[in-house]
């Protein structure tokens, strides 16, 4: 019932990513508390992270459109 026109059932998030096409981008992901992962399919791309530590990964987005993830 929440859902707008357009919108998809449990991939809408609420803080989104936009990112820039055709340059490389780095991630670099930490966590605080527990073992995080973040993916998106899409892009092919996921990278776990542990708690204490650091983990980077790079990705190339070749053309603009809406990845879920």
């Amino acid at each position: 019932d929440d859902l707008e026109l357009g919108q998809s059932r449990l991939l809408e998030v609420d803080n989104t990513v936009i990112l820039q096409a055709k340059i490389p981008i780095r991630f670099i992901v930490k966590s605080a508390d527990v073992p995080h992962s973040w993916v998106v399919p899409s892009l092919g791309v996921k990278c776990d992270v542990v708690p204490g530590h650091l983990n980077q990964t790079s990705i190339l987005v070749k053309r603009e459109e809406v990845y879920y993830g």
